[in-house]
């Protein structure tokens, strides 16, 4: 039977929007990350941090630490750690309370631009927006880094394609298009920022989010693997902030907050004080040579009251990664089986 559904994404500070997603039978609910940058789906398990090493208080002394404590709780990590587990405070999965788990057992690392995880492998039926998944592959963590256990979620599903899978296994969504689930096969993200509407942001599988996105779209193909595409050019007016020759390519990733881009590039981009937002012109990406103009209200994040911060990042790479700040601006359209992602104006 094919459907379509609507889940929506809350707004945590136009840094991260978060979802519920069902596990097991009965399911469970947990908070994660949808995330089309990448590709496998996990879970902290009710063992994650058991395998931890326990230090006393006392041990945040260094002198103290080396004449009492096991020397393990003396290394700079186990240090900054102290009294903190990452997996605490997380919805946990149990696997004992679902009839329809499987373990597998292939150990898995996750590494993220930020953050890391480590579990295995194991099958549960998944749900999203009262759509279901039997047998769906994913990961259960069983030990989280600093950065994600400090944020306020519990797991990321990622919504990119196969090939990029560290367990090489389809993600749920994808899953849903394959085995003829949904009405069609694609799936819509929208985004707004906090202050704009209660309801921040929408994940609609199998279908156009008309509610919230203008019908006119334009397409362009993606590579396999990441939702990736060919640009032209990134401009601030009528300049080029380009500062190298070859090909140009950008990511859309619905788990990254700011738009990252090359240093050399990222640094030609005008950045002043945010009391100034007014005067900053659109960052334009041209993309199959259309121009598409992303303005401050979205590439601009408060991130105290009066206090904001300009949502572009250097990185050491020739990659663009269009994040958050850009999915604001245009909702965008996954078409899964022709392989091509749509910009749609935000209504």
């Amino acid at each position: 039977m094919n459907d379509s559904g609507r889940e929506p994404q809350r707004d945590l500070d136009d840094l991260m929007y978060l979802a519920e997603i069902g596990v097991g039978t009965p399911q469970k609910y947990f908070t994660v990350v949808m995330d089309t940058g990448s590709a496998d789906f996990w879970l902290p398990g009710i063992s994650c941090g058991s395998e931890s090493v326990t230090c006393p208080e006392r041990c945040s002394s260094k002198l103290l630490c080396e004449l009492t404590c096991d020397k393990l709780c003396c290394s700079p990590q186990i240090l900054k750690t102290i009294g903190h587990e990452p997996c605490d405070g997380k919805n946990k999965f149990d696997d004992s309370t679902s009839s329809t788990y499987h373990y597998e057992g292939q150990s898995i690392k996750l590494i993220y631009g930020t953050g890391s995880i480590e579990g295995f492998t194991a099958k549960d039926t998944v749900c999203i927006a009262g759509i279901c998944v039997k047998n769906q592959t994913w990961t259960v963590a069983t030990k989280l880094d600093d950065f994600l256990g400090d944020k306020p979620l519990d797991g990321i599903c990622g919504l990119a394609f196969k090939e990029i899978s560290v367990s090489r296994s389809t993600p749920p969504v994808l899953r849903m298009v394959e085995e003829h689930l949904l009405d069609k096969s694609l799936f819509t993200i929208w985004l707004s920022k906090k202050a704009k509407k209660e309801e921040a942001g929408t994940l609609t599988l199998g279908d156009f989010d008309h509610e919230h996105c203008s019908e006119t779209c334009d397409w362009t193909d993606v590579e396999a693997g990441y939702w990736m595409f060919d640009m032209n050019d990134v401009k601030v007016g009528n300049s080029s902030v380009i500062s190298t020759g070859g090909k140009l390519t950008a990511i859309s990733d619905s788990g990254t907050s700011f738009i990252h881009g090359p240093v050399m590039d990222i640094f030609n981009l005008p950045i002043i004080p945010c009391n100034k937002v007014s005067t900053l012109k659109p960052i334009t990406f041209v993309i199959n040579k259309k121009n598409f103009d992303v303005y401050p209200h979205n590439y601009i994040v408060e991130i105290l009251p009066n206090t904001c911060v300009a949502g572009l990042v250097p990185q050491f790479s020739s990659q663009w990664i269009l994040g958050d700040c850009w999915i604001r601006q245009y909702c965008q359209v996954h078409d899964v089986e022709k392989k091509r992602i749509g910009f749609c104006p935000s209504l």
